[in-house]
């Protein structure tokens, strides 16, 4: 695996709405791997 997954392969994922959020919450849980799903509709 290539990229910014490489060295976190076994990382635990969490989704969350807001880009802001995401930013936010991997300063205070940075053992997780934080993505954006930027609304509702898109995490379907």
């Amino acid at each position: 695996m290539k990229g910014i997954l490489a060295d976190r392969s076994a990382a635990p994922v969490a989704i969350v709405e807001s880009e802001k959020t995401a930013i936010i919450a991997s300063g205070f849980i940075p053992d997780y791997l934080w993505f954006a799903s930027n609304n509702s509709t898109t995490a379907r």
